[in-house]
């Protein structure tokens, strides 16, 4: 179920938005997709006890690649 959806646009391109740090219990699911335009997309794992911990992953996301990045 989907429980809210955001849209977000940039006047300017090259514009760097900020970081998203999300804590249980108010950490939530994100699905993020580009529909005009391109972005690149950065995930890093910031949870200490993650074999994973400070590992990340970078997409480039475009209206013409209909990629979609999947933050669970």
């Amino acid at each position: 179920t989907v429980a809210q959806c955001n849209l977000s646009f940039n006047y300017k391109k090259g514009t760097l938005r900020g970081m998203h740090y999300q804590v249980p219990p108010a950490a939530e699911t994100k699905l993020i997709r580009c529909t005009k335009g391109a972005i690149y997309d950065v995930i890093i794992d910031m949870r200490p006890e993650s074999p994973t911990f400070l590992q990340h992953f970078g997409v480039e996301l475009t209206a013409e690649n209909h990629r979609a990045l999947y933050v669970p």
